[in-house]
């Protein structure tokens, strides 16, 4: 009804990641397809269902830019990351992001009063789901070791489903009715969301 079909396996493994930003240690996923396999299509229906200001997309992104992030939008959120993101700079961060639960760096700064320069650790904690979508064959093992690694199905067979989606979007019904019902589904998904509360799991 939202416009992604079949492939139930992987929508409900990353609406589950999605979900597990709030714990303490979120679940990842990597997917992996040849250009136009839909994998970038998967993550922008599960974005639909997430409250907006729970997710992250970046399409490009500096490898400087993440230390200037302030700590809240670090936490609870997921963050979406573009084709073009695969750089190792960016990718050692993310790294660190996954297994560490923070990221750091070490800056130098000059006393206003003495004029003295110094070196001080900048911490800020991170409890994010990654998404990352990619259409290389290998993948990195330090990566692959932080991730759920899930791959698009790109069957004649599964073609002729999305083709015969998309002819329906295109129609009276896809374009009114199915609309208005995916409108409820993406109201209920995040509302119900928005009600989560955390609670600690004593086993």
């Amino acid at each position: 009804r939202l416009g992604y079909v079949e492939e139930s396996i992987n929508k409900q493994i990353v609406y589950l990641a999605a979900i597990s930003r709030f714990l303490p240690n979120p679940l990842n996923v990597y997917i992996q397809s040849a250009s136009s396999g839909g994998k970038s299509a998967l993550l922008s229906t599960i974005e639909k269902i997430i409250p907006a200001e729970d997710v992250w997309k970046a399409l490009t992104i500096s490898p400087q830019a993440l230390h200037y992030v302030e700590e809240e939008r670090f936490l609870d959120k997921v963050f979406i990351m573009g084709e073009d993101i695969h750089d190792e700079a960016i990718e050692a961060l993310i790294r660190q992001m996954q297994s560490e639960g923070e990221i750091s760096r070490l800056v130098t700064l000059k006393d206003e009063k003495t004029g003295e320069m110094s070196a001080r650790l900048i911490r800020k904690k991170v409890k994010m789901s990654f998404m990352v979508t990619s259409t290389a064959l290998s993948l990195n093992a330090e990566n692959a070791s932080r991730c759920l690694r899930l791959y698009a199905d790109e069957s004649a067979g599964q073609t002729q489903k999305v083709q015969d989606r998309l002819g329906l979007e295109h129609s009276w019904e896809g374009q009114v009715a199915e609309e208005a019902e995916a409108s409820v589904i993406i109201k209920r998904h995040i509302a119900a969301q928005k009600l989560l509360e955390k609670v600690k799991v004593f086993n």
